[in-house]
């Protein structure tokens, strides 16, 4: 951690976010895709934190399958890497608003600074960033809606099978989350 101090991370890690994203478009042979990074540099110093590098982020997501699991209201959509060490949960328009807004994201990542170098508890799940996905298929000549995800850690890929789970946000009927996903 000092090390990581020393090398200047906690000055990118609490510094003004980029007003202007990253955009990334590549092509395949089925379609044209477009990826738009938001918060690159603070992600990119939480992806190497907690996952040692980028690459093994990215090997990790090249793959990834729907789920669907219970319990919550947003019906949200979800994905989770091939080998179980992230999700990719998709967020509403008002959500992605509210994660790109600069005064929320810089607020965001001072509580993700005193997690990391402070060693303030917490029981939120890592987001690893915060992406926008489009795509347009050579075949239907028609561009995708923008989705928008976060990625975080799936904080079950390293609990001990059986395990139970339990929904801390509320009380209500029907609010039990399974015993494993």
């Amino acid at each position: 951690e000092d090390d990581w101090e020393r090398r200047g991370v906690r000055t990118v890690l609490t510094a003004a976010t980029l007003e202007q994203p990253i955009h990334v478009d590549y092509s395949d042979k089925e379609a044209r895709y477009s990826i738009t990074v938001h918060h690159a540099a603070q992600y990119h110093i939480l992806r190497h934190w907690l996952c040692g590098d980028d690459l093994n982020f990215v090997r990790s997501l090249h793959r990834c399958k729907k789920i669907s699991p219970s319990g919550g209201k947003s019906r949200a959509g979800f994905l989770q890497t091939h080998d179980g060490r992230f999700l990719l949960k998709s967020v509403n328009g008002a959500e992605y608003k509210m994660l790109t807004t600069r005064s929320h994201a810089q607020a965001m990542f001072a509580y993700v600074d005193q997690i990391l170098f402070d060693k303030l508890p917490s029981v939120l799940a890592q987001v690893m960033g915060l992406f926008t996905v489009s795509y347009k298929s050579h075949k239907k000549q028609r561009e995708s809606k923008p989705r928008y995800y976060i990625v975080q850690r799936n904080i079950r890929f390293s609990l001990p099978k059986p395990h139970n789970t339990f929904d801390l946000k509320g009380v209500g009927k029907h609010r039990r989350g399974p015993s494993e996903m």
